[in-house]
Protein backbone atom coordinates (compact mmCIF):
# COMPACT_ATOMS: atom_id res chain seq x y z
CA UNK A 1 0.00 0.00 0.00
CA UNK A 2 2.79 2.39 0.90
CA UNK A 3 4.71 1.45 -2.26
CA UNK A 4 1.67 2.04 -4.44
CA UNK A 5 1.13 5.51 -2.87
CA UNK A 6 4.81 6.38 -3.44
CA UNK A 7 4.56 5.42 -7.11
CA UNK A 8 1.39 7.50 -7.48
CA UNK A 9 3.12 10.59 -5.98
CA UNK A 10 6.09 10.06 -8.29
CA UNK A 11 3.79 9.92 -11.33
CA UNK A 12 2.00 13.10 -10.25
CA UNK A 13 5.32 14.95 -9.86
CA UNK A 14 6.54 13.73 -13.23
CA UNK A 15 3.22 14.79 -14.80
CA UNK A 16 3.51 18.30 -13.30
CA UNK A 17 7.11 18.63 -14.49
CA UNK A 18 6.09 17.43 -17.95
CA UNK A 19 3.23 19.93 -18.09
CA UNK A 20 5.56 22.70 -16.96
CA UNK A 21 7.97 22.01 -19.81
CA UNK A 22 5.09 21.62 -22.26
CA UNK A 23 3.67 25.03 -21.31
CA UNK A 24 7.16 26.55 -21.53
CA UNK A 25 7.61 25.02 -24.99
CA UNK A 26 4.22 26.33 -26.13
CA UNK A 27 5.03 29.80 -24.78
CA UNK A 28 8.37 29.82 -26.62
CA UNK A 29 6.68 28.58 -29.77
CA UNK A 30 4.02 31.29 -29.51
CA UNK A 31 6.69 33.92 -28.93
CA UNK A 32 8.65 32.66 -31.92
CA UNK A 33 5.47 32.72 -34.00
CA UNK A 34 4.71 36.32 -32.98
CA UNK A 35 8.29 37.34 -33.70
CA UNK A 36 8.13 35.58 -37.08
CA UNK A 37 4.89 37.39 -37.94
CA UNK A 38 6.43 40.66 -36.74
CA UNK A 39 9.50 40.12 -38.89
CA UNK A 40 7.25 39.18 -41.80
CA UNK A 41 5.32 42.44 -41.41
CA UNK A 42 8.56 44.40 -41.11
CA UNK A 43 10.02 42.90 -44.26
CA UNK A 44 6.77 43.17 -46.24
CA UNK A 45 4.72 46.01 -44.67
CA UNK A 46 2.26 46.19 -47.57
CA UNK A 47 -0.54 47.07 -47.87
CA UNK A 48 -1.80 43.87 -49.50
CA UNK A 49 -5.37 42.91 -48.54
CA UNK A 50 -6.04 46.57 -47.72
CA UNK A 51 -4.98 47.50 -51.24
CA UNK A 52 -7.69 45.35 -52.86
CA UNK A 53 -10.25 47.82 -54.10
CA UNK A 54 -13.56 45.91 -54.17
CA UNK A 55 -13.15 42.73 -52.09
CA UNK A 56 -10.23 43.01 -49.68
CA UNK A 57 -11.26 39.76 -47.93
CA UNK A 58 -12.82 36.65 -49.52
CA UNK A 59 -14.79 33.76 -48.04
CA UNK A 60 -13.73 30.12 -48.36
CA UNK A 61 -11.12 29.40 -51.01
CA UNK A 62 -10.74 31.82 -53.90
CA UNK A 63 -7.42 31.56 -55.72
CA UNK A 64 -7.98 34.89 -57.41
CA UNK A 65 -8.17 36.64 -54.03
CA UNK A 66 -4.43 37.29 -54.01
CA UNK A 67 -1.79 39.99 -54.13
CA UNK A 68 1.79 39.93 -55.48
CA UNK A 69 4.45 39.81 -52.76
CA UNK A 70 8.17 39.45 -53.39
CA UNK A 71 8.44 36.76 -56.09
CA UNK A 72 5.15 34.96 -55.32
CA UNK A 73 1.56 35.56 -54.22
CA UNK A 74 -0.13 35.94 -50.84
CA UNK A 75 -3.85 35.43 -50.25
CA UNK A 76 -6.72 37.22 -48.54
CA UNK A 77 -9.26 34.36 -48.46
CA UNK A 78 -10.27 32.23 -45.46
CA UNK A 79 -8.42 29.22 -46.91
CA UNK A 80 -5.07 30.94 -46.38
CA UNK A 81 -5.27 30.22 -42.63
CA UNK A 82 -3.66 26.76 -42.60
CA UNK A 83 -1.15 26.89 -39.76
CA UNK A 84 2.46 26.47 -40.79
CA UNK A 85 1.32 25.94 -44.39
CA UNK A 86 -0.65 29.19 -44.44
CA UNK A 87 -0.08 31.69 -47.21
CA UNK A 88 -2.02 34.70 -45.95
CA UNK A 89 -0.88 38.22 -46.77
CA UNK A 90 0.98 40.01 -43.93
CA UNK A 91 -1.99 42.30 -43.22
CA UNK A 92 -4.69 39.56 -43.43
CA UNK A 93 -5.35 39.37 -39.69
CA UNK A 94 -5.51 43.15 -39.31
CA UNK A 95 -7.69 43.78 -42.37
CA UNK A 96 -9.88 40.67 -42.51
CA UNK A 97 -10.11 39.62 -38.87
CA UNK A 98 -9.77 42.99 -37.15
CA UNK A 99 -6.79 41.84 -35.06
CA UNK A 100 -4.73 44.95 -34.37
CA UNK A 101 -1.01 44.34 -33.73
CA UNK A 102 -0.04 44.85 -30.11
CA UNK A 103 1.45 48.35 -29.73
CA UNK A 104 4.16 47.11 -27.40
CA UNK A 105 5.38 44.66 -30.02
CA UNK A 106 5.74 47.32 -32.71
CA UNK A 107 8.87 49.36 -33.23
CA UNK A 108 8.18 52.94 -32.22
CA UNK A 109 9.93 56.10 -33.39
CA UNK A 110 9.62 59.70 -32.29
CA UNK A 111 10.37 62.85 -34.27
CA UNK A 112 9.63 66.27 -32.78
CA UNK A 113 7.14 64.77 -30.31
CA UNK A 114 5.38 62.81 -33.04
CA UNK A 115 5.24 59.05 -32.41
CA UNK A 116 4.92 56.66 -35.34
CA UNK A 117 5.95 53.18 -36.51
CA UNK A 118 7.36 51.69 -39.71
CA UNK A 119 3.79 50.82 -40.68
CA UNK A 120 2.64 54.46 -40.63
CA UNK A 121 2.98 56.95 -43.46
CA UNK A 122 6.04 59.17 -43.44
CA UNK A 123 5.91 62.22 -41.18
CA UNK A 124 5.99 65.57 -42.98
CA UNK A 125 8.41 68.05 -41.41
CA UNK A 126 8.11 71.31 -43.35
CA UNK A 127 9.56 70.51 -46.80
CA UNK A 128 11.11 67.20 -45.69
CA UNK A 129 9.71 63.75 -44.91
CA UNK A 130 10.78 61.38 -42.13
CA UNK A 131 10.31 57.61 -41.96
CA UNK A 132 10.54 55.26 -39.00
CA UNK A 133 13.08 52.46 -39.41
CA UNK A 134 12.67 48.98 -37.96
CA UNK A 135 15.53 49.57 -35.50
CA UNK A 136 13.70 52.57 -33.99
CA UNK A 137 15.80 55.22 -35.73
CA UNK A 138 14.35 58.00 -37.88
CA UNK A 139 15.60 58.92 -41.36
CA UNK A 140 14.63 62.29 -42.83
CA UNK A 141 15.31 63.91 -46.18
CA UNK A 142 17.63 66.91 -45.87
CA UNK A 143 16.36 69.45 -48.39
CA UNK A 144 16.80 73.15 -47.61
CA UNK A 145 13.35 74.64 -46.98
CA UNK A 146 12.30 78.03 -48.29
CA UNK A 147 11.37 79.12 -44.78
CA UNK A 148 11.76 77.41 -41.41
CA UNK A 149 11.59 78.19 -37.70
CA UNK A 150 15.34 78.73 -37.34
CA UNK A 151 15.40 81.24 -40.20
CA UNK A 152 12.44 83.13 -38.75
CA UNK A 153 14.12 83.33 -35.34
CA UNK A 154 17.31 84.67 -36.88
CA UNK A 155 15.45 87.32 -38.86
CA UNK A 156 13.37 88.39 -35.87
CA UNK A 157 16.59 89.39 -34.11
CA UNK A 158 17.17 91.86 -36.95
CA UNK A 159 13.72 93.43 -36.68
CA UNK A 160 14.93 96.69 -35.16
CA UNK A 161 17.74 97.20 -37.66
CA UNK A 162 15.79 96.34 -40.84
CA UNK A 163 12.48 97.89 -39.80
CA UNK A 164 10.26 94.90 -40.63
CA UNK A 165 9.24 91.67 -38.94
CA UNK A 166 9.67 88.21 -40.42
CA UNK A 167 6.65 85.90 -40.09
CA UNK A 168 5.60 82.60 -41.59
CA UNK A 169 4.07 83.07 -45.03
CA UNK A 170 1.85 79.99 -45.24
CA UNK A 171 2.13 79.76 -49.02
CA UNK A 172 5.88 79.17 -48.69
CA UNK A 173 5.83 76.74 -45.76
CA UNK A 174 6.57 73.19 -46.87
CA UNK A 175 8.29 74.35 -50.05
CA UNK A 176 11.91 73.60 -50.94
CA UNK A 177 14.39 76.40 -51.60
CA UNK A 178 15.39 74.91 -54.99
CA UNK A 179 11.73 74.63 -55.93
CA UNK A 180 11.08 78.28 -55.07
CA UNK A 181 14.22 79.44 -56.87
CA UNK A 182 12.94 77.75 -60.01
CA UNK A 183 9.22 78.52 -59.80
CA UNK A 184 9.07 81.84 -57.93
CA UNK A 185 11.60 83.53 -60.25
CA UNK A 186 12.11 82.47 -63.86
CA UNK A 187 13.98 85.19 -65.78
CA UNK A 188 17.13 83.85 -67.44
CA UNK A 189 20.35 85.82 -67.73
CA UNK A 190 20.46 87.44 -71.21
CA UNK A 191 22.36 85.75 -74.00
CA UNK A 192 25.51 87.21 -75.60
CA UNK A 193 23.75 89.04 -78.50
CA UNK A 194 21.53 90.90 -76.03
CA UNK A 195 24.47 91.89 -73.82
CA UNK A 196 26.25 93.10 -76.99
CA UNK A 197 23.49 95.55 -77.98
CA UNK A 198 24.60 99.12 -78.59
CA UNK A 199 23.93 101.13 -75.45
CA UNK A 200 22.06 104.43 -75.57
CA UNK A 201 23.06 107.30 -73.33
CA UNK A 202 20.47 109.82 -72.18
CA UNK A 203 21.58 113.39 -71.67
CA UNK A 204 21.05 113.70 -67.98
CA UNK A 205 19.14 116.73 -66.93
CA UNK A 206 18.22 117.67 -63.41
CA UNK A 207 17.20 114.50 -61.58
CA UNK A 208 15.24 114.74 -58.32
CA UNK A 209 16.73 113.22 -55.18
CA UNK A 210 13.54 111.25 -54.71
CA UNK A 211 11.15 109.82 -57.31
CA UNK A 212 8.21 107.51 -56.61
CA UNK A 213 6.41 106.35 -59.76
CA UNK A 214 3.22 105.55 -57.81
CA UNK A 215 3.08 109.18 -56.63
CA UNK A 216 4.17 110.75 -59.92
CA UNK A 217 1.67 108.71 -61.95
CA UNK A 218 -1.05 108.20 -59.37
CA UNK A 219 -3.44 105.41 -60.28
CA UNK A 220 -1.52 104.50 -63.44
CA UNK A 221 0.97 101.97 -62.05
CA UNK A 222 0.02 98.30 -61.99
CA UNK A 223 0.06 96.61 -58.60
CA UNK A 224 2.47 93.75 -57.98
CA UNK A 225 0.90 90.43 -58.93
CA UNK A 226 1.50 86.90 -57.69
CA UNK A 227 2.86 84.64 -60.43
CA UNK A 228 2.13 81.57 -58.30
CA UNK A 229 4.33 78.47 -58.45
CA UNK A 230 5.32 79.07 -62.06
CA UNK A 231 8.65 80.56 -63.16
CA UNK A 232 6.97 83.14 -65.37
CA UNK A 233 8.57 86.35 -64.10
CA UNK A 234 9.89 86.95 -67.63
CA UNK A 235 6.30 87.14 -68.91
CA UNK A 236 4.93 89.02 -65.89
CA UNK A 237 7.56 91.75 -65.91
CA UNK A 238 7.14 92.30 -69.66
CA UNK A 239 3.32 92.43 -69.49
CA UNK A 240 3.27 94.63 -66.38
CA UNK A 241 5.79 97.17 -67.70
CA UNK A 242 3.95 97.42 -71.02
CA UNK A 243 0.63 97.88 -69.18
CA UNK A 244 2.11 100.78 -67.22
CA UNK A 245 3.45 102.35 -70.45
CA UNK A 246 0.02 102.27 -72.08
CA UNK A 247 -1.59 103.85 -69.00
CA UNK A 248 1.04 106.59 -68.73
CA UNK A 249 1.26 107.49 -72.43
CA UNK A 250 -2.54 107.56 -72.80
CA UNK A 251 -2.86 109.60 -69.58
CA UNK A 252 -5.17 107.00 -68.13
CA UNK A 253 -7.44 106.39 -71.12
CA UNK A 254 -6.00 102.91 -71.70
CA UNK A 255 -5.91 101.38 -68.25
CA UNK A 256 -5.19 97.87 -69.43
CA UNK A 257 -3.70 94.84 -67.77
CA UNK A 258 -1.94 92.85 -70.47
CA UNK A 259 -1.93 89.04 -70.38
CA UNK A 260 1.28 87.28 -69.25
CA UNK A 261 -0.53 83.97 -69.91
CA UNK A 262 -0.48 84.64 -73.65
CA UNK A 263 3.30 85.02 -73.62
CA UNK A 264 3.66 82.00 -71.34
CA UNK A 265 1.73 79.91 -73.86
CA UNK A 266 2.77 81.46 -77.18
CA UNK A 267 6.35 82.75 -77.08
CA UNK A 268 8.60 80.23 -78.80
CA UNK A 269 11.95 78.92 -77.56
CA UNK A 270 11.01 79.68 -73.97
CA UNK A 271 10.64 77.19 -71.12
CA UNK A 272 7.19 78.14 -69.85
CA UNK A 273 6.98 77.82 -66.07
CA UNK A 274 10.63 76.77 -66.02
CA UNK A 275 11.83 80.19 -67.12
CA UNK A 276 12.39 82.41 -70.15
CA UNK A 277 14.24 85.40 -71.64
CA UNK A 278 13.03 88.99 -71.49
CA UNK A 279 14.23 89.82 -75.01
CA UNK A 280 12.17 86.98 -76.51
CA UNK A 281 9.07 88.12 -74.60
CA UNK A 282 9.57 91.74 -75.71
CA UNK A 283 10.14 90.70 -79.33
CA UNK A 284 6.82 88.81 -79.26
CA UNK A 285 5.08 91.83 -77.70
CA UNK A 286 6.49 94.04 -80.46
CA UNK A 287 5.82 91.75 -83.45
CA UNK A 288 2.64 89.85 -82.54
CA UNK A 289 1.14 91.86 -79.70
CA UNK A 290 -0.88 90.66 -76.74
CA UNK A 291 -4.46 90.81 -75.50
CA UNK A 292 -5.72 91.85 -72.10
CA UNK A 293 -5.91 89.69 -68.97
CA UNK A 294 -9.69 89.29 -69.14
CA UNK A 295 -9.38 87.81 -72.64
CA UNK A 296 -6.52 85.43 -71.72
CA UNK A 297 -6.65 84.78 -67.93
CA UNK A 298 -3.55 83.70 -66.05
CA UNK A 299 -3.51 80.06 -64.84
CA UNK A 300 0.13 79.71 -63.67
CA UNK A 301 0.77 76.89 -66.15
CA UNK A 302 1.73 76.62 -69.78
CA UNK A 303 -1.18 75.76 -72.06
CA UNK A 304 -1.87 75.63 -75.79
CA UNK A 305 -1.54 79.00 -77.52
CA UNK A 306 -4.88 80.26 -78.78
CA UNK A 307 -3.59 83.44 -80.48
CA UNK A 308 -2.40 83.28 -84.08
CA UNK A 309 -0.11 85.79 -85.88
CA UNK A 310 -2.29 88.37 -87.56
CA UNK A 311 -5.09 88.11 -85.01
CA UNK A 312 -6.84 91.26 -83.80
CA UNK A 313 -8.80 91.85 -80.65
CA UNK A 314 -11.91 91.04 -82.69
CA UNK A 315 -10.67 87.72 -84.16
CA UNK A 316 -9.33 86.77 -80.73
CA UNK A 317 -12.86 87.28 -79.34
CA UNK A 318 -11.74 89.93 -76.86
CA UNK A 319 -13.85 92.78 -75.55
CA UNK A 320 -12.85 96.07 -77.19
CA UNK A 321 -11.72 98.98 -74.99
CA UNK A 322 -14.41 101.54 -74.23
CA UNK A 323 -12.38 104.79 -74.08
CA UNK A 324 -10.19 104.41 -77.18
CA UNK A 325 -10.75 103.22 -80.73
CA UNK A 326 -8.66 100.03 -80.81
CA UNK A 327 -9.07 96.73 -82.61
CA UNK A 328 -5.37 95.85 -83.02
CA UNK A 329 -3.34 93.87 -80.52
CA UNK A 330 -1.41 95.79 -77.88
CA UNK A 331 2.16 96.23 -79.15
CA UNK A 332 5.27 98.10 -78.03
CA UNK A 333 8.28 99.57 -79.83
CA UNK A 334 11.78 98.03 -79.87
CA UNK A 335 13.72 97.47 -76.68
CA UNK A 336 16.69 99.70 -75.87
CA UNK A 337 19.87 99.01 -73.95
CA UNK A 338 20.75 101.81 -71.55
CA UNK A 339 24.26 102.59 -70.39
CA UNK A 340 24.06 103.13 -66.65
CA UNK A 341 21.82 103.80 -63.67
CA UNK A 342 21.50 107.51 -64.48
CA UNK A 343 20.24 106.67 -67.97
CA UNK A 344 17.64 104.35 -66.46
CA UNK A 345 16.47 107.06 -64.05
CA UNK A 346 16.19 109.58 -66.89
CA UNK A 347 14.29 107.10 -69.06
CA UNK A 348 11.74 106.48 -66.29
CA UNK A 349 11.27 110.17 -65.45
CA UNK A 350 11.12 111.68 -68.94
CA UNK A 351 9.44 108.96 -70.98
Amino acid sequence: MVEARRQMVTQVVEYKIGMKYLLLFLALAASASVQAVSRFRQEFPGPYCAARRYDPCCRDRQDGCSQPISTTLCYCDEFCQRGEHGDCCPDYEEVCEGITPEPENATSCVHKNHYFTPYHDVVVDNCNTCKCNYDGSVTCTEDVCLVDDDLLRQLQHLERSVGWKATNYTEWWGRKYDQAKKLRLGTFYPKVPVKGMKRITNKAGSLPRHFDASEHWTGLITEARDQGWCGSSWAFSTATMASDRFAILSKGREMIQLAPQQMLACVRRQHGCNGGYLDAAWYYLRKIGVVDEACYPYIAAQNVCKIQPGDTLITANCELPAKVNRTDMYRMGPALSLNNETDIMTEIKDR
